[in-house]
């Protein structure tokens, strides 16, 4: 960048030729937001040579950042790519899952640190439809055309400040795994000190855990790396795509997002009501849009 700051020697370097006197010279060239770079050259008798620095922008941001917009606490997940679905041999595999297959996410996103609670809800929507009641617990009864209406209020009162949309379903398998291809983000398996699903029915044929048959406080169990909460169980999340049980095997490479049309919206995550393989990362299920459930909700994303 023109406005960078460049030494020679330790001497702040003004513009245009430098005389320096033959032999090796220390360059070093900085700029706030980009990584500093330096070369040593080495300058002839009676020759002229030409350095040439390209400075490369740091990210903005990186895992562990977090802000709060319109009362919601997000957290950052960086550009990357991943494997998404689940290999066949992943034990409770369904179809749907594979192919497993390399997906790349171009653009950095802020995604909800916990599921949309009730009392976020009811702020922009002025009433709480809920079946387990709390102002802490994830809302819960709402259909896809309920969280896109709540998207678009929650839109208007930023004056276009910011944008909230439901996660691709790339992108929430993306920030569900957070750099791990297991089948949970935090193994192998999970238990119900971990995850709030039906403790009667573990992964693998695990030890059975608690059933608590409700939702719970959002953020009562451990985070994911991204520190994110709840990715596994409490509630199902809506994601924005159309469901279609054969998409993996056309889907781009490039920030997928579904099918252009279908009949049913994609739920991911797992509830307080479900086996434990229903809260695998890869563990796709869908719902039709205007349908709700007291074991679906939903978690925000903030585009960068």
């Amino acid at each position: 960048p023109p406005t960078a700051t460049v030494t020679v020697d330790g001497h702040a370097y003004r513009g245009g030729a430098m005389p320096l006197r033959p032999g090796p010279h220390a360059i070093y060239a900085s700029k706030k937001g980009f990584k500093p770079t330096s070369k040593r050259v080495t300058i002839f008798d009676g020759k002229t040579s030409t350095v040439k620095f390209a400075l490369v922008a740091l990210p903005k941001h990186k895992i562990g950042d977090e802000k709060t917009v319109a009362r919601i606490r997000f957290c950052w997940c960086p550009p990357g790519q991943f494997l998404m679905g689940s290999p066949a041999s992943e034990h409770g595999f369904r179809k749907a899952e594979g192919p497993q297959h390399k997906v790349q996410i171009t653009k950095g996103f802020w995604l909800g640190k916990y599921e949309v609670t009730q009392s976020q809800w009811q702020s922009v929507m002025g009433r709480n439809p809920s079946h387990f009641k709390g102002d802490n617990r994830p809302v819960e009864l709402v259909t896809w055309d309920h969280c896109q209406n709540f998207i678009r209020k929650l839109n208007a009162q930023q004056g276009g400040r910011h944008k909230f949309r439901l996660p691709t379903e790339a992108e929430w398998e993306y920030a569900c795994r957070a750099g791990t291809n297991t089948p949970f983000s935090f193994g192998q398996n999970i238990n119900t000190d971990q995850v709030n699903y039906d403790g009667n029915h573990p992964y693998r044929n695990s030890i059975k855990g608690e059933a608590r048959g409700k939702t719970i406080t959002v953020g009562g169990f451990p985070s994911n790396a991204w520190g994110l909460y709840d990715m596994h169980g409490n509630v199902f999340e809506w994601c924005s795509d159309f469901f279609d049980a054969e998409y993996y095997g056309v889907s781009p490479v490039k920030d997928p997002t579904g099918p252009t049309s279908g009949k049913r919206r994609v739920y991911r995550g797992g509830g307080w009501n479900e086996y434990a393989t229903f809260c695998r990362s890869a563990s796709r299920l869908a719902f039709f849009p205007h349908n709700h459930s007291n074991y679906v909700g939903f978690r925000l994303l903030l585009e960068d």
